[in-house]
């Protein structure tokens, strides 16, 4: 026999709703082994340790604009870079000089600066190269070979470090750029499901009219669920976003 257009809707539902319920275990699952991680890393037994269910109401950190990028400082990998980089100074008898760009990582809103838009210019790629040839010269430039050496390491550890403060730039400027976008795709997507949430209160409301059937109504309700689960995978996008920010930055900017 012929299926009719319900008959076709009907297995058409049906199977989207065994979809879903599968994607919901997976998804579950994954849960579980994130929890059972966090419990661990706190120190505490798998079994017990238990997490509230998010609701997705937190509030994102806003940045405030001009943020120094003298921040970076804090991250480890920049330490130690500069730990080198003074030890070497320190070496050839030269004072500390000052090895970090001088521009802000944020300007209006938080978002990326136009300074970080000329990050790989060649003024930018040239700052701390360029600060070390300014240093004087020892003995007016008559040097033994120690110094030769202990100038040679000054020269290696200053591009090491310019390396190190380079790639913490675009980084930042990466994760910055991303949480500009997220926040515009997160809006749209809010956007989406009221409306799709509404569509689904007037189903209901035609539903109980006779004016659909349920199928429509069904229909109209699997495309809230979508749109609130795009919304949810978006706002979860901006969280982790926030939180490679912050390790980008070293730690809090605050």
């Amino acid at each position: 026999a012929t299926l009719s257009i319900s008959e076709i809707e009907f297995e058409r539902l049906r199977s989207d709703s065994t979809v879903t319920g599968t994607e919901t275990q997976v998804l579950e699952q994954r849960r579980v082994e994130l929890e059972n991680s966090l419990a661990v890393l706190v120190g505490e037994a798998p079994s017990v340790f238990q997490l509230a269910r998010a609701d997705w109401t937190g509030i994102l950190p806003v940045l405030p604009s001009g943020l120094p990028a003298q921040v970076l400082a804090r991250r480890p990998d920049i330490t130690a870079a500069k730990k080198d980089l003074l030890a070497a100074q320190q070496r050839l008898g030269i004072a500390e000089s000052a090895w970090f760009p001088s521009l802000a990582l944020t300007g209006a809103g938080g978002f990326a600066s136009t300074d970080l838009s000329t990050l790989f210019s060649v003024s930018m790629q040239t700052w701390a190269l360029g600060a070390l040839a300014a240093m004087p010269l020892l003995d007016g430039g008559r040097r033994e070979a120690t110094l030769a050496m202990a100038d040679a390491d000054l020269v290696t550890a200053a591009a090491r470090y310019r390396s190190s403060v380079l790639v913490a730039l675009r980084e930042v400027e990466d994760q910055l750029s991303a949480t500009h976008l997220l926040a515009l795709q997160s809006d749209a997507m809010q956007r989406a499901w009221g409306g799709a949430a509404r569509a689904s209160e007037l189903s209901a409301v035609r539903l109980r009219t006779g004016s659909i059937s349920q199928l429509e109504h069904l229909d109209a309700e699997r495309r809230e669920l979508r749109s609130r689960r795009q919304l949810v995978q978006a706002r979860a996008a901006q969280y982790r976003t926030s939180v490679a920010l912050v390790r980008a930055m070293g730690g809090d900017w605050i």
